[in-house]
């Protein structure tokens, strides 16, 4: 197919105004009826009731109207070399925004270039709205009014689903609430956005207004303050079909209709109260990264909810990854550096590995406690010891030294069950008995957790459902996760409920 497009010279234009006039150049409501560009241009198939008289056209009727873009661009045809077909400077290089297609039966706007209505100088120029259709955009927002169906409503109530009534909704029913008028909300009428519901709620997000669902709809005030796209998203697996596209032979084919939630890119200025002003850009599956500025947060989360970063406007950064664990490489040097404290906690086991040396230096105590026992190996050299103040040891057990050379004893004095020595076989004194968990301030406490065995079934995850054992004074969970907030003059932060 030829694309004539641009080949229409208004040349003699000023001299023939009169005839340009009446041919009307629009501007003209069509219906989309067609969306399959063989060209893939971006071109509709669109039906101009005003030309066709009827809102079952044939497909000769429809008229193919090109894309007009916000911004586009394209190397200059001179620039553009024939000596060969595979050199990426030499060939063409393209940029711009692309926002096609719309669904079937949506209207847009046609106009035809110089007045002349051939097909060639069609153009659609966007979208027209459809009544108090647009809570969905650009957010996918929620509100408290959705219902779960089918209808009319049955005993199980979104509370009972999500542990909340603030859900993602879809868009009214407007063949039932026929006078529905923007900023009017129908009690009973906005359907759940369920796969985006089940997301947030395997997630463990669907109760955090933060992190989870949004307000980011262009029907929560007016004028909106909310600025962004969302994508149509895939057909759902199981969409129903309805005849509704016209094929070349004229026919209403059967086409599907429902959609998962696309992606979306968000740029709220806040509501009435200044609360939700972030920039978020989510993911069809549920990927997001958020930049709350009324929360003061920078979060970024994976869509299994398995891995989630955060950091917040006090400087912390909290990192969360499931069974994946975390794993960091660098070729340079791996420096970490705290002004308190450094901790460390496994279920099972800390290992260092050092094909060079491994130093540790404190400048007051270091410190061992092995439950079970305490080894020092030197496989192929000396275990050295060295006590500026003395060097003590003690067992209530049997005590064993021994060399396969000499074995020396020095000292200024050395003595054998000395009579004038402790009474007793030894002192408690001469070893740290004292040196415990609980004296060094490392005793294991059982931390608030999420549960995540009940993730692929019907519960909602939930704080707090189970513990974990653990040392560190923050415990970083799944979602959702307990959030700290703040260092008080005691040093312990408090639980942001």
């Amino acid at each position: 197919m030829t694309d004539h497009r641009g080949d229409v010279s208004s040349k003699g234009l000023d001299t023939d105004l009169k005839s340009y006039v009446k041919r009307n150049p629009g501007p003209y409501i069509g219906r989309i009826k067609s969306t399959a560009d063989p060209l893939r241009m971006g071109r509709l198939g669109v039906n101009i009731i005003a030309k066709t008289g009827t809102l079952t056209p044939k497909f000769e009727q429809l008229t193919w109207a090109s894309y007009l873009s916000p911004f586009y661009g394209a190397k200059s045809r001179e620039g553009i070399s024939t000596t060969s077909a595979y050199d990426p400077q030499s060939n063409g290089h393209s940029y711009g925004m692309w926002f096609v297609p719309p669904d079937i039966d949506t209207d847009v706007l046609v106009i035809y270039v110089e007045g002349n209505q051939k097909e060639e100088n069609a153009f659609w120029l966007g979208c027209v709205q459809q009544p108090v259709m647009n809570h969905m955009i650009p957010g996918h927002a929620a509100n408290d009014q959705a219902m779960e169906p089918p209808p009319p409503p049955s005993s199980t109530t979104t509370e009972d689903l999500y542990g909340t009534k603030q859900v993602p909704a879809g868009e009214i029913n407007r063949k039932i609430w026929k006078d529905a008028q923007p900023g009017v909300v129908g009690t009973g009428y906005y359907p759940v956005n369920d796969k985006l519901a089940d997301q947030l709620k395997t997630q463990g997000l669907i109760k955090d207004p933060i992190r989870g669902t949004t307000t980011s709809s262009a029907q929560r005030e007016a004028p909106s303050q909310v600025f962004g796209i969302n994508t149509p998203g895939r057909i759902r697996a199981d969409s129903r079909t309805i005849p509704i596209e016209i094929d070349t032979n004229s026919a209403f084919i059967e086409t599907p209709v429902d959609r998962d939630p696309g992606h979306s890119f968000v740029m709220d200025d806040g509501d009435e109260t200044g609360e939700n002003q972030l920039t978020r850009i989510r993911t069809a599956s549920g990927h997001q990264l958020l930049m709350h500025d009324t929360e003061g947060v920078v979060y970024i989360a994976n869509a299994s909810g398995n891995a989630w970063i955060e950091m917040t406007r006090d400087g912390r950064i909290d990192i969360y990854a499931g069974a994946g664990g975390i794993n960091l490489r660098t070729d340079g040097d791996f420096n970490l550096h705290s002004e308190t404290n450094i901790n460390f906690h496994a279920k099972r086991s800390i290992n260092f590995s050092s094909q060079q040396d491994v130093v540790v230096n404190a400048e007051r105590y270091s410190s061992t406690i092995g439950q079970q026992g305490i080894f020092v190996n030197s496989a192929n050299g000396k275990v050295m010891t060295h006590g500026a103040n003395g060097i003590s040891s003690y067992t209530p057990a049997q005590q064993t030294h021994g060399a396969s050379g000499q074995f020396h004893l020095q000292g200024s004095q050395v003595r054998f069950n000395d009579p004038m020595g402790p009474p007793g076989a030894g002192t408690s004194h001469w070893g740290p008995t004292w040196l415990t968990p609980n004296a060094m301030g490392i005793m294991d406490f059982a931390a608030g957790d999420v549960d995540i065995t009940v993730k692929e079934g019907t519960q909602l995850l939930e704080a707090n459902s189970t513990t974990t054992k653990t040392t560190v004074h923050r415990f970083v969970t799944h979602e959702p996760m307990q959030r700290l907030r703040g260092f008080p003059s005691e040093g312990i932060q408090p639980y942001d409920f």
